[in-house]
This record gives C-alpha cells, sequence and structure tokens, in this order.
C-alpha cells in the first residue's frame, strides 16, 4: 500500500512509502523488555513475536536514502530487541482491525502523521499480537514490497533501521 504523507511538523517530508506488514520474532541471549514511558506495557523478551511495519521506499535509491535519513533510526541487530521510540506509533482502527497511519511528535512537539492511502486490515492472529504486545516493529531501509523471507535476509545483512514503537487503538 502507498502511503500519502501527511501534514509534517518538519520542513522535509518523505517520499511515497509502502507499509508491509508481517512479522518477526525478536530475541535476546539474555532476558529483556520493552516499556513504553506513560503506558502499562512491558513485555519481557526471551524470544517474543511481534508485528512489523516495513517502510519501504516506492521509488529508487534517492527515495531509499530519503525515508531512513527521515526517520533515522539506528541500525536493526537482528534478532536483537531494537530501541523503543517515544516520538513516533503505529495508529490502528479498532472497529476494523486495521492499521491506518503512523504519528509522530517533533522536539518542538509538534504533531506530524504519515496516513495510509487504504488501512491494512490484520488477520485475527496478526491483530491479538499487536493486543497481547501493545507495540510494533517500525522499520527503514527496504524497498518495494518485501516479503517475510526478504525482510529476514535483509535483517541478516544488517540493513533495516528500526524502533519498538507504542500500538495506539482507537
Amino acid at each position: 500500500m502507498t502511503a500519502q504523507p501527511g501534514h509534517s511538523r518538519n520542513t522535509g517530508q518523505p517520499p511515497d512509502i509502502n507499509f508491509t506488514v508481517s512479522h518477526v520474532g525478536l530475541g535476546t541471549p539474555q532476558l529483556g523488555n520493552f516499556r513504553q514511558e506513560g503506558t502499562l506495557s512491558e513485555i519481557n523478551f526471551a524470544m517474543k513475536r511481534v508485528v512489523s511495519i516495513a517502510m519501504s521506499a516506492v521509488g529508487g535509491p534517492t527515495d531509499l536514502q530519503q525515508v531512513k535519513d527521515f526517520f533515522a533510526w539506528p541500525t536493526l541487530q537482528a534478532p536483537g530487541v531494537p530501541p523503543t521510540s517515544n516520538d513516533w506509533a503505529a495508529m490502528f482502527n479498532t472497529k476494523t482491525k486495521a492499521f491506518v497511519g503512523l504519528a509522530g511528535v517533533t522536539d518542538t512537539g509538534e504533531t506530524r502523521a504519515i496516513v495510509c492511502a487504504h488501512a491494512i486490515r490484520f488477520t485475527d492472529p496478526m491483530w491479538e499480537m499487536v493486543q497481547e504486545s501493545g507495540c510494533v516493529l517500525l522499520c527503514t531501509g527496504l524497498s518495494g514490497d518485501p516479503t517475510a523471507a526478504e525482510f529476514g535476509a535483509a535483517a541478516g545483512n544488517r540493513k533495516p533501521q528500526a524502533v519498538l514503537a507504542q500500538a495506539v487503538c482507537n
């Protein structure tokens, strides 16, 4: 699905983005956790499957770099747990069980939104993952519409940049 960038507090906007939804296993050699500031969500990781939302550039290498630069997330150290983001959240519609876009807050406190051109409806098991964990893996650094196998190969080569973000269900 191609996303339409919404209003942004930044002067720069990302190029058009494909949102690809899948799920990945995150793990650590020891028990770790995800705690979202201001919420009660806490997940302990040894190995946990979470919903992943890959934001890939629609265009070529220039667009890919612009998406990476816009979000500026750290490189994913797969299969480890990426850092949490208090700047971005994934937005979901609870009535339709669909991903509808991203919301972010800039350093100046302004809000920006990147809205899916078409909401992405989740299967019941994927929706349960979102509800259970309260977070999703957001990542950039991929092109086109990557499959789960392509995402896994890219993660193994340290190509994606990723963060864990709160799943906000309205």
